[in-house]
């Protein structure tokens, strides 16, 4: 798949989704309008962007659109 398919399919999927998908658990007493929080075991995931883009907080880079783990 280009890239530019990657990006389509990317702007209609939202993240939230495919977390809850995923087997995490939204956290509501710890998520804002801004930022949902998700849990899974002693994972957390950060879903911003409107939906758009996630990340983790224990870790230093950013996964969301455009970042990449190094």
């Amino acid at each position: 798949m280009n890239r530019q398919k990657i990006e389509e399919v990317r702007s209609r999927v939202s993240c939230a989704l495919v977390l809850s998908q995923a087997g995490f658990a939204l956290d509501v007493r710890e998520s804002s309008r801004g930022a949902l929080k998700f849990r899974r075991g002693g994972e957390i995931l950060i879903v911003t962007h409107q939906g758009a883009g996630w990340f983790d907080p224990l870790e230093l880079h950013c996964l969301s659109r455009g970042w990449r783990r190094t």
